[in-house]
């Protein structure tokens, strides 16, 4: 796994080794397994598979609040 951050937006790639392109699945509270390529795509504002000969990379970009711009982890008092 990787991270990057840059301005607003944090992105994470990671790295598999099955060739398989992996494809969304609705969500289904029954089935156990099979759920992380849905929830990426949910909470990025892009996703990105990079089919290898050896395998494949994923890399979502996401978008991220800065520190003190009144987002997240911020409690303002009325």
């Amino acid at each position: 796994m990787a991270l990057w951050l840059s301005g607003d937006e944090l992105t994470i790639t990671v790295w598999g080794s099955s060739t398989e392109k992996p494809t969304p699945k609705k969500a289904d509270p029954r089935r156990v397994g099979g759920h992380g390529l849905h929830l990426v795509e949910t909470v990025s504002r892009k996703a990105v598979v990079a089919l290898r000969a050896t395998g494949k990379r994923i890399t979502a970009h996401l978008s991220v609040v800065p520190p003190h711009s009144g987002g997240l982890g911020r409690t303002v008092s009325p």
